[in-house]
């Protein structure tokens, strides 16, 4: 594994409190909704928030969507990230 590969997944790991830590399934919430830059990224990765809802419930859409704006949108890096 390459020093950057390495930097970027201890930097996702740090920002996201660590393996499967997310509590509660809170997809609709305010905060979220007040975000401007989270309704933006919610209609740019609609289809891969739909597709990690599925695959993660217990994550809130907001933890999902700064996921998959960490890996550039790319959904089977975000998949990997989250089940490390």
């Amino acid at each position: 594994m390459s020093a950057a590969h390495s930097n970027t997944q201890q930097s996702f790991s740090h920002s996201r409190g660590g393996k499967f830590s997310r509590g509660g399934n809170t997809h609709s919430s305010s905060s979220l909704d007040e975000a401007p830059e989270f309704k933006i990224l919610r209609t740019k990765y609609s289809n891969g928030l739909k597709t990690l809802n599925e695959m993660f419930p217990d994550w809130t859409d907001a933890d999902l969507l700064s996921a998959l704006k960490e890996a550039d949108g790319n959904l089977e890096i975000t998949i990997a990230r989250i089940a490390e």
